[in-house]
């Protein structure tokens, strides 16, 4: 049986554990079955998660960090159904203090939602799908706070094509706030809400648009992912049909968007970049170069400037399967393998040069997973050197 160990990362960089062993909060599933503590956000000190108590099936909780303070917020979902079902892919957002959700109930299906942590405030914002009473669910993902409004992706079905589209939605908290933000803007996919220039981007019917809050715009006619700001280039993941899955680079504009860098000549379509992320104007990222071997790269927006960081993994046709990218204190971290094994994962951390790549665990804490960055402080999970 693994014991999971709780670890810091302060701003010293120096790796400790804590002195006193982890202890349970609370048992908040008395019976045999798991809780299950899932998509914890904070919000003004108090931690906001879905659990189920084996009473009131999945809903959402928060905590203190005592077990007095660590209760249910509201049924959703009366009785044992759950508010929260386990195969949906469920999104707790702070906007303004306010958590926001999609919950679903016995009468409106999944709707949006929003607490302040009473079951008073607990309430749907609004049923988005009246048109629909046999499929009145309006699936909501890919929340984003931009200009005054909190904006999100609904699905939902149409039942004249009896397709599934993808509309953009904004909100301010109430009832009638909550309109569609692009009148006629029915997607089959919409994807990567990023906001850049004061404007959404988001990958939307296969090509990348651009939103002032009137006007939409296609900037690339292509499917896009990974959409990420570093320095002054939105950066994205996109196969033009000629160099394969690479990354490209734009300033909001279709005249000046372009190829990054052809890192992995051809056509080579399974080999896709992937977890772009920015570290103080540098773009941070997993690839495969030319040898079959993907390792961490960087680039500041230039074609010279764009390189492989360290051959973490010498060996071919192996990689050093980096995982977990997560940024503190301006200090990139992420999970790597030297020998490409997934028992020789450690944590590693980065300052953009080859010498200044290391991993920071060892041996003594194996099998690092749950990277994240809460308050400035990295927490993961491990295994002690004795598997215990």
């Amino acid at each position: 049986m693994f014991k999971t160990l709780l670890l810091t990362l302060g701003s010293m960089l120096t790796l400790q554990a804590y002195a006193q062993s982890p202890q349970l909060l609370k048992d908040i599933n008395t019976n045999t079955a798991s809780a299950t503590p899932d998509d914890i956000t904070y919000i003004s000190g108090v931690a906001y998660f879905i659990a189920d108590d084996g009473i009131h099936g999945r809903e959402l909780w928060k905590s203190d960090g005592t077990e007095s303070g660590t209760m249910l917020v509201k049924d959703i979902y009366e009785g044992p159904s759950f508010g929260f079902e386990e195969k949906e892919n469920f999104t707790l957002f702070n906007y303004q203090g306010t958590l926001y959700f999609m919950a679903r109930n016995a009468k409106y299906g999944y709707e949006l939602w929003k607490s302040n942590g009473t079951a008073a405030s607990t309430v749907m914002v609004k049923n988005m799908n009246t048109d629909n009473a046999d499929f009145n669910s309006s699936f909501i993902s890919e929340f984003v706070a931009f200009n005054t409004s909190l904006y999100f992706v609904v699905e939902r079905l149409n039942i004249t094509t009896n397709q599934n589209i993808k509309t953009l939605w904004k909100t301010d908290g109430t009832t009638s706030g909550t309109i569609q933000a692009i009148g006629t803007g029915d997607f089959s996919t919409i994807t990567n809400l990023t906001i850049f220039n004061n404007k959404l981007y988001f990958n939307g019917n296969s090509s990348l648009r651009s939103y002032d809050g009137s006007t939409l715009e296609e900037i690339y006619n292509k499917s896009t992912s990974n959409l990420t700001v570093s320095g002054s280039k939105l950066f994205f993941v996109t196969n033009d049909g000629t160099t394969g899955s690479e990354v490209w680079k734009t300033d909001g504009t279709s005249a000046n968007t372009s190829l990054l860098k052809d890192i992995y000549p051809g056509l080579a379509s399974s080999v896709k970049p992937n977890s772009l992320t920015d570290v103080k104007g540098t773009l941070y990222f997993k690839h495969t170069g030319n040898d079959g071997n993907e390792e961490l790269w960087k680039s500041d927006g230039t074609t010279a400037g764009t390189m492989i960081v360290k051959k973490i993994n010498p060996s071919e046709y192996e990689g050093s399967k980096i995982d977990a990218l997560t940024v503190v204190d301006d200090t990139l971290y992420f999970i790597a393998s030297a020998d490409g094994t997934t028992t020789g994962k450690q944590l590693w951390k980065t300052d953009g040069t080859e010498i200044g790549t290391i991993a920071i665990t060892g041996e003594t804490y194996q099998y690092p997973e749950l990277v994240t960055n809460i308050n400035n402080v990295l927490y993961f999970t491990a295994t002690g050197q004795s598997g215990q």
